[in-house]
């Protein structure tokens, strides 16, 4: 009895001491009453000590107070080890927690007899136990102890797991005759086939017949015989190979790739006696896998090619960012002719070099698969005529002659993609003037099928298929190298790079989108005669009438007042942010800067500008962790937002519109595109023209002109000769001419109008602006107004 039993017993005789004699009596007979019963249990224990099982006894908490004969053989510990530990520490580890659940049960009363355990012994083996218990009870029937006799079936279990197997085995050799989809074969160890069933005839072309007089090693295909060999020997020798893979031969003699499930089949002494396989075809899913792979490798590849080039473009953009800023910001201030020139030589090498990293990324879009098209419609007659002005200064400058034509089948308007289709006629035809020193370049435009009609009272038409041909009498390109053409990078051979220029990126592009638009493209040439390349986009919808409005926003900078107020400028490049500052000098902006997300942050905070321009790309904090942390502020939060990025990437593009960001500007900006997004967000005032002084000037002007009439006259003669024309089509060469006359014939009558309004067509002209050619061409008749007297000029 422990000394915490004795305190009881003591507290317990006190107790007693208060009770009656009788009281005391009954309490003296329960005493007796127990000890009697652990006598019995002791007597019990004595009984089967000489037990062949393992008797064990412990209390309630696991203390063994009882250990048996059998017990130290089964386990190893002697009775004085045993009853200095705890029943727990015989518990193998992996069903200690099993073993616990189960003797909360039984300690509450639950009967169970019987049960399966893994015991650990005194060495450490693991042993198969079967337990049978004895919930032991005092006289009122409260559990005191815990009895178990237990019997080592590590053995047993280890023949029944053998005769499950055996079982299995013959089970997978009942299949062998089985009418299993899968090859089943049975052969010997020497490799001679014995059984072949249905799925076996049906995978490898052979009947049971012809492949019980072959050798399993026939049916192996030649590369894999030596594996197969190595594998069969394993097999032999005992090793477990349950599954592996092989190339099988059929009869017919191709390739499958099989998945094979062995078994070694034994004798009665467990002796090797033969190999029974369960075969399956994996060679589909496999090259599913494999093509799963290689796309998976390839949109891998794609992915990195765009980031790589996204990042290029990024380190490219930002430097040119500057570069155009500050020579468009030159030409507010010169007004040198010849230092123009070299504003727009600046300017125009920029856009060149633009041109060719959008080219480069247009390529790397396309191949991943990027590149969405936005349909809208457009003025057909317009969009084909533009290409006439647009190259009209380099035929000019080649003596070519072009050739526009449009067939009287084709509608007002037609649904595309403007920008891509100009993309494409601007390749083949810059490549068509490229290669051709004389004769000309024709630009056709038809369809096959011109019968087009309205649906009901729609102004829609029936699609047509679209033929756009563009011919030239240029170098022609051999026959052998017209399929190499269209790749990336390619040139012809005979072509000098020194004297034609390109990248070789043009005609790649102009494919793949020609392709995204489910068209065609061909190719037509003979060396020394010419080529012919036809683009054909099927089921265009089309407009019999169309009229296209106008909904391009356009500002002048120096119409914008704006109110004061403060615009932070965050950007790691500091000539972005420098131009950004010049541009708005004149303006009543102050601008703050910084030079990396993290600065802006606490300038922010400690400033609360009216507005924000922040770059993505920053060390530090970025843009987008710029925005976060600005739109979490709840006094922040407020401020508008602009994105200023060189990232031209549709993705990045569609993370920022998707954003908190206010707004976007792609890098390099213009000034008036930098207006046109402040005015959204800072309180100004656009100014208007003032007509009085307008008016006066001119008056000033009619006072001060010499030889009013002779003016006029040369104005009208103009109109009737050149003007008329002009408005149909605009050959860039000849309007250029006719600015410079201009500019002479206001310097000679010392009519600063005239003269403005000559300059503004050069300049027009020079940067093949068509629509403010257009624009000016329209307002002639305006301009000779001003000037004519009543009765002296009829207009029109």
């Amino acid at each position: 009895m422990n000394i915490s039993k004795q305190k009881f017993d003591s507290r317990k005789s006190v107790r007693n001491l208060k009770k009656t004699p009788a009281d005391f009596t009954n309490t003296i007979g329960s005493d007796v009453a127990l000890n009697q019963k652990m006598e019995n249990m002791r007597r019990m224990a004595t009984v089967i000590s000489d037990s062949n099982d393992a008797v064990i006894m412990h209390d309630l908490d696991g203390k063994i107070t009882a250990w048996n004969k059998g017990a130290k053989e089964t386990y190893g510990y002697s009775e004085a080890e045993a009853l200095k530990m705890n029943v727990r520490d015989i518990v193998a580890e992996s069903d200690r927690k099993a073993a616990l659940t189960l003797i909360k049960r039984i300690r509450k009363g639950e009967v169970i007899k019987s049960f399966e355990l893994r015991r650990v012994t005194k060495d450490g083996r693991i042993l198969d136990v079967w337990l049978t218990t004895t919930l032991l009870t005092d006289d009122k029937g409260k559990p005191v102890a815990i009895a178990t006799t237990e019997r080592d079936i590590t053995d047993r279990n280890k023949a029944e797991a053998a005769l499950k197997e055996k079982l299995e085995d013959m089970a997978r050799l009942a299949t062998v005759v089985s009418d299993s989809n899968d090859a089943v074969i049975l052969s010997d160890l020497d490799g001679k086939i014995t059984a072949w069933n249905k799925g076996a005839k049906e995978t490898y072309g052979y009947s049971e017949a012809e492949a019980l007089k072959m050798n399993v090693r026939e049916i192996v295909a030649e590369e894999d015989r030596e594996a197969a060999m190595t594998l069969i020997k394993k097999i032999k020798t005992g090793d477990v190979v349950k599954s592996f893979e092989l190339r099988r031969v059929t009869k017919d003699g191709k390739i499958l790739d099989v998945w094979l499930t062995t078994t070694l089949l034994t004798d009665e002494e467990g002796k090797p006696v033969a190999i029974a396989t369960t075969e399956r075809d994996i060679t589909e899913r496999k090259q599913d896998a494999d093509n799963r792979i290689a796309k998976e490798i390839a949109e891998s590849s794609n992915r990195m090619k765009s980031e790589f080039l996204a990042n290029m473009s990024h380190e490219i953009r930002t430097p040119m960012n500057a570069i155009l800023g500050y020579a468009e910001l030159l030409g507010f201030l010169v007004e040198e002719k010849i230092q123009k020139n070299y504003l727009e030589s600046i300017k125009s090498s920029g856009r060149g070099l633009l041109s060719l990293i959008n080219d480069i990324l247009d390529l790397s879009r396309i191949e991943a698969g990027k590149i969405e098209l936005r349909y809208e419609f457009v003025d057909t007659h317009f969009f084909f005529s533009e290409f006439r002005q647009i190259f009209s200064l380099k035929i000019a400058e080649i003596g070519l002659e072009f050739i526009l034509d449009i067939s009287s089948g084709i509608p007002a308007g037609i649904y595309v993609d403007e920008a891509r289709l100009r993309q494409v006629l601007f390749n083949l035809i810059g490549n068509a003037i490229k290669f051709t020193e004389t004769g000309y370049v024709k630009l056709k435009i038809y369809t096959v099928n011109p019968n087009i009609h309205k649906v009901q009272k729609e102004n829609k038409e029936e699609p047509i298929d679209l033929i756009i041909e563009v011919e030239d009498s240029g170098i022609g390109i051999s026959k052998e190298f017209q399929d190499e053409i269209f790749k990336p990078f390619v040139q012809q051979q005979q072509q000098s790079t020194k004297k034609y220029g390109g990248t070789g990126l043009g005609l790649s592009i102009t494919m793949r989108l020609v392709e995204l638009m489910n068209g065609t493209i061909g190719l037509f040439s003979e060396p020394g005669k010419g080529s012919t390349f036809r683009v054909m986009i099927p089921e265009v919808i089309c407009l019999k009438k169309f009229e296209k409005s106008n909904d391009e926003v356009h500002i002048n900078p120096s119409d914008v007042v704006f109110e004061k107020a403060t615009v932070l400028v965050a950007d790691d490049v500091g000539h972005n942010r420098s131009y950004l500052k010049d541009a708005l000098k004149n303006s009543n902006i102050t601008v703050l800067e910084a030079e990396n997300g993290l600065v802006a942050y606490y300038m922010i905070k400690e400033n609360i500008p009216d507005l924000i321009i922040s770059d993505i790309q920053m060390p530090g904090l970025d843009g987008f962790e710029l925005l976060e942390k600005v739109k979490s502020d709840i006094a922040l939060m407020h401020i508008p937002m602009i994105a200023y990025s060189a990232s031209v990437m549709k993705t990045q593009e569609e993370r920022i519109l998707k954003s908190k960001f206010n707004g976007l500007l792609i890098k390099p900006v213009k000034v008036s595109e930098l207006y046109l997004e402040l005015i959204k967000y800072l309180p100004h005032k656009r100014l208007e023209p003032d007509k009085t002084v307008e008016n006066k000037t001119l008056t000033d002007q009619l006072d001060t002109v010499k030889d009013l009439p002779e003016l006029v006259n040369s104005l009208q003669t103009y109109y009737n000769n050149e003007w008329g024309r002009f408005e149909l089509i605009q050959p860039i060469d000849e309007i250029y001419e006719f600015g410079k006359q201009l500019i002479s014939l206001g310097n000679k009558h010392i009519a600063p109008v005239i003269t403005d309004y000559g300059n503004d067509l050069l300049i027009a002209a020079e940067s093949l602006d068509i629509k403010s050619i257009i624009t000016l061409i329209k307002g002639f008749p305006v301009l000779i107004g001003k000037f004519q007297s009543p009765g002296i000029i009829k207009n029109g």
